[in-house]
């Protein structure tokens, strides 16, 4: 074999072999950039001026998923979105670039997928009611907890917010609606998109009684708009003082005797939020009592017996 042709050969094979490492580290390792903060930071911009962004690393990796349409994967690691005293501590943000367009330079970012960290719900919240007024009457009733999120922002051509996907979780919160309503320790799924919300898989505490539910659905709704709340609550059974749930109802109790009893109750409800108040609270429920002891001095139970024995 000629020696030209030998070297063509090892020139071929050592190319193809630093071109394959080459490949590897971009696509395992990436590398470091600072040629998208800017780009990032105007995205931010245009949801909101108000709002700011803390970049501390970003970097760049080739995904070759597609061989016929590779993409440059440019990742945002762990920074921070602040509006005044609210900040809003990312994991990630991910955004994917034809590379083509990239080596051209005339790329368009049209989504992002973003990933938090835990952060306070009032701050979640803060933010996000910039393009929808109406989430911020949450943050009235919302006295603690932490969420963390994952979801997808989508943008059009010139960089405005057209859709938006989120699931996420919320730990440990505490929502006060007036001194009678007061619910501890919530913990739930949720997710959220531009039409609702949906929260799954929740339990939380009311006056040392556990809760449960499946799904509560809430609206997204402009804030001049009235938004239908409705989902499903249930209550594990255990040994109460009746005490405890006379303000779940309506009704006069005095007919019971005020001692301890077992309870459970699984209920469906509905209510409208409109200008921070909610209203047309409706509900059905289903209630299992037992070691119920009747009081005779109840002037309800006289109305019906009217001849009573006291044993």
């Amino acid at each position: 074999m000629p020696k030209f042709i030998k070297f063509l050969l090892y020139s071929i094979v050592i190319l193809l072999a630093i071109w394959a490492l080459l490949v590897i580290f971009l696509s395992q390792i990436g590398l470091e950039t600072k040629r998208f903060n800017p780009i990032i930071i105007d995205q931010v911009k245009k949801y909101d001026d108000n709002l700011n962004l803390d970049i501390k690393t970003v970097k760049i990796y080739l995904n070759i998923s597609s061989l016929t349409n590779p993409k440059i994967k440019v990742k945002f690691k762990d920074p921070t979105i602040i509006l005044g005293k609210n900040k809003i501590r990312l994991k990630s943000i991910r955004t994917e670039i034809n590379i083509l367009s990239y080596l051209r330079n005339n790329f368009v970012i049209d989504e992002f997928f973003v990933l938090t960290k835990d952060n306070q719900i009032k701050d979640l919240i803060s933010i996000a009611a910039l393009k929808k007024p109406s989430l911020i009457i949450y943050n009235i009733f919302i006295k603690e907890g932490y969420a963390n999120v994952y979801g997808s922002v989508n943008f059009d051509q010139k960089g405005n917010i057209i859709d938006y996907s989120f699931n996420g979780e919320i730990k440990n919160a505490n929502i006060k609606y007036n001194e009678k309503y007061f619910f501890k320790n919530i913990n739930f799924e949720l997710s959220s998109d531009r039409e609702k919300t949906l929260i799954q898989n929740a339990n939380f505490y009311y006056k040392n009684l556990r809760f449960l539910s499946n799904q509560i659905y809430i609206p997204i709704v402009a804030q001049d708009e009235t938004a239908l709340v409705k989902g499903d609550i249930s209550s594990e059974k255990t040994k109460i003082n009746l005490n405890l749930i006379k303000d779940l109802f309506e009704d006069d109790l005095s007919f019971i005797k005020n001692e301890e009893i077992i309870f459970g109750t699984k209920n469906k409800f509905s209510f409208k939020i409109k200008k921070r108040k909610i209203d047309e609270l409706k509900y059905s429920s289903q209630i299992d009592l037992e070691n119920i002891s009747l009081s005779s001095e109840s002037n309800l139970l006289k109305n019906y017996f009217n001849n009573s024995i006291v044993l």
